[in-house]
């Protein structure tokens, strides 16, 4: 590791979503990562004067369908490695028109319409439910909407995500439908970010807005939105804060827990002791 890394600062995760599944890192090294969910596919590196971690949703190859993306393993392995603060990129459709392709959104509430997904690291006889009623680190958040402002961007702070199951885009009526309650929709960012406030991360959605629900963006155009994502990455990555103020870290203290074997799954001062974990070496 160079000498002008801060080993005691928690590495960044990334996230990528469609579209963006390398991230070009010095002293890159890719490799499976363990978890007790299964294997998830890491890719870590300096950037700056930070350590990055990151994983691309879909696959290197966009190999899972929304509904086929091991949620669970991602975030598991991403808390693993020692990440606190995960930015997590994804492609949306608009569903305002005050929305524009190219834009970037960075919502503060989902609406998750999902069905048949494992999107919790709990259950059988252990029962935990957490807050969900702010989804998205607001601190994170809005350090982001500043970060990509800055490069140019576009920017809307807020907005409900609206969740779909997937693959299937929206039918003409489903989409004026859900524009009567959401501002974008997508199909991966609700399961992501409850299991993110499970692990206790910082969580936080940069949306790119490719078109209006209809799939209907040209390649050289999605080409663009891919190389802001990039850009956006990169420059979260270099300037992400260190420890925030903010409440994610101990979301599982004020959760409502039940079960058989309580003690070992929430440790002391409610922390879940299942993700005291030592980074990868």
């Amino acid at each position: 590791m160079p000498h002008k890394v801060h080993p005691s600062i928690a590495p960044v995760g990334i996230i990528g979503g469609t579209g963006f599944y390398r991230m070009e890192l010095e002293q890159q090294q890719s490799f499976d990562e363990d978890t007790p969910f299964g294997e998830c596919k890491l890719s870590c590196g300096i950037l700056g004067d930070r350590r990055v971690v990151f994983a691309a949703r879909h696959g290197i190859h966009h190999d899972f369908l929304p509904g086929e993306v091991n949620y669970r393993a991602v975030i598991y392995a991403l808390k693993k490695q020692g990440v606190r603060k995960v930015f997590a990129f994804c492609m949306v459709g608009a569903l305002k028109k005050e929305l524009c392709p190219g834009d970037i959104v960075i919502p503060d509430q989902f609406i998750d319409l999902t069905h048949g997904r494992l999107n919790t690291f709990f259950g059988k006889g252990n029962s935990v439910y957490v807050s969900m009623a702010d989804p998205f680190c607001p601190v994170l958040s809005s350090f982001a909407a500043d970060e990509v402002l800055a490069l140019g961007l576009t920017v809307h702070r807020g907005g409900t995500y609206i969740c779909v199951q997937g693959p299937h885009f929206s039918t003409r009526a489903e989409s004026q439908f859900f524009s009567g309650f959401g501002d974008i929709i997508g199909m991966t960012a609700a399961t992501e970010a409850k299991l993110a406030r499970e692990a206790g991360l910082c969580y936080t959605v940069i949306a790119s807005v490719v078109d209006y629900d209809t799939c209907g963006m040209g390649m050289k155009d999605m080409r663009k939105v891919i190389m802001n994502v990039d850009r956006a990455a990169k420059k979260l990555s270099c300037h992400a804060p260190p420890p925030i103020s903010c409440k994610c870290a101990g979301s599982l203290s004020g959760a409502i827990v039940s079960g058989s074997d309580l003690f070992d799954i929430i440790g002391g001062g409610g922390h879940s002791s299942m993700f005291n974990m030592k980074p990868h070496q």
